[in-house]
């Protein structure tokens, strides 16, 4: 396996285990919100409302790191508060679709199955740590393995369908038609079928079938073409297949849309910087961290765009 095929995979990886994140964070965090709020204790700054959290991950964590002092503290220690920094860094990565090697991997999914026990999520948490165990095997052999982690070799490890997906061969440009997507619904009306689409379209790119996600994403369009989620994750899909200049037309499509989408702007400034036009990443880096002045990855970004164009004789 290449190193750009084993990042990519990598990449999907990380993205399961977040979503898996969600399933498991997503009811503790809103009751411990709710209870605070209940006693008067607490009115999230940076949450609009309490059911803003859903499964979003990134509202999820971002609500633990502002709230931990009156909400989580007591129920948490701090060993889970540098998890959810260190899983918020995570989470920022795989969404500007920085690459993950075998170490980043590893640690991603022990960082995030570590949190998931400490709210009590044992399911994902489990499936988290076999998903762990599965890749040190594939990495050191099953010796070793067993020396590591204190589990037999013929142990269970987490299915494809449970988490991961390991590619046997290297991606290779489609040259057959699309695959089919999913059918429309009798009874369910457009907004919905985008909603399913886009979904679907999230869960096959974080399991790496990318194809498969960009017809999804590109159905969702055809029904709205109005709809900027839809436009943004084909965007990001087209990143993640290392067809930037697609990624680039299509974030102009989301930034068209909603003229606040941060996260529009970097994706868009990350294409350009793969692109090579270190101008134009800049501007974009720089547009995503008036809208968000919070995101350390951004900054980064930014940062390393300008180093790369003062290096070529830029003005910076």
């Amino acid at each position: 396996m290449t190193t750009t095929t084993s990042n990519t995979t990598n990449h999907s990886l990380v993205g399961n285990a977040l979503q898996l994140l969600g399933v498991g964070l997503g009811p503790y965090v809103s009751d411990r919100l709710r209870e605070a709020a209940g006693r008067g204790q607490y009115v999230p700054d940076d949450v609009g409302t309490l059911g803003d959290v859903g499964f979003d991950v990134a509202v999820m964590l971002r609500a633990m790191a502002s709230g931990w002092n009156e909400v989580f503290r007591d129920h948490l220690g701090p060993v889970a508060r540098s998890l959810v920094s260190e899983i918020r860094e995570t989470r920022n990565r795989w969404a500007h679709m920085e690459p993950f090697d075998e170490d980043d991997l590893d640690r991603a999914l022990d960082s995030i199955g570590r949190l998931l026990s400490a709210v009590g999520a044992q399911a994902e948490s489990d499936r988290v740590h076999k998903a762990k165990h599965r890749l040190r095997r594939r990495r050191y052999g099953s010796e070793q393995s067993t020396a590591a982690t204190g589990m037999e070799a013929s142990a269970p490890v987490a299915s494809a369908a449970e988490l991961i997906h390991t590619p046997t061969e290297p991606a290779t440009q489609p040259t057959e038609p699309e695959p089919a997507v999913i059918p429309p619904t009798p009874g369910i009306d457009g907004g919905e079928q985008i909603v399913a689409l886009i979904q679907h379209g999230v869960s096959c790119r974080q399991q790496g079938e990318f194809r498969v996600a960009i017809a999804s994403f590109g159905k969702a369009i055809s029904i709205n073409r109005e709809h900027a989620d839809a436009w943004y994750h084909r965007a990001l899909t087209w990143g993640h297949m290392g067809q930037f200049e697609r990624a680039v037309n299509d974030f102009n499509r989301v930034i068209s849309l909603d003229r606040a989408f941060a996260d529009a702007y970097n994706g868009r400034g990350y294409a350009q910087f793969c692109l090579g036009d270190d101008p134009k990443a800049i501007a974009d880096f720089e547009a995503a961290l008036t809208l968000a002045p919070d995101d350390d990855l951004t900054r980064a970004n930014l940062d390393k765009a300008r180093r790369r164009w003062a290096q070529r004789g830029g003005g910076y």
